[in-house]
């Protein structure tokens, strides 16, 4: 589990660590 805070905002992924992060902002979290 990683957390991450983007625009403020907290968010806590559980996603491989070998996952580039802008999988995990578009796919993920769904930030386009």
């Amino acid at each position: 589990m990683t957390d991450l805070t983007i625009n403020g905002a907290r968010h806590s992924v559980d996603v491989p660590a070998e996952m580039p992060l802008l999988w995990v902002l578009r796919d993920v979290l769904g930030m386009t």
